[in-house]
């Protein structure tokens, strides 16, 4: 995966949110932006965070690369990410 994405290899890092059960980074270029969330929680956790720091679009599209999250949705400039327990979230933004 690192090597299909180029803000995985050398973007800058931001972190989004961080808690005792939650990680949140990006990962961006000029061009892109690569959104990394660690669910280590025993049980499914919904995590906010602002995008506002990453600049992205109210009407951009997501993809979870690793297929985990169930939920992945934009208000404002806050992202929604629902996530199962220990697992984790590689988003890219379109």
């Amino acid at each position: 995966m690192r090597r299909a994405l180029a803000p995985l290899r050398r973007g800058k890092l931001l972190t989004l949110s961080v808690d005792d059960k939650h990680y949140a980074f990006a990962r961006t270029t000029a061009t892109e932006v690569a959104i990394v969330i660690f669910n280590n929680a025993k049980q499914d956790q919904t995590i906010e965070f602002d995008t506002a720091p990453i600049n992205v679009s109210a009407n951009a599209s997501f993809t979870d690369r690793l297929g985990a999250a169930r939920e992945i949705r934009m208000q404002g400039t806050m992202l929604r990410v629902v996530l199962p327990a220990r697992s984790a979230s590689v988003i890219t933004v379109k």
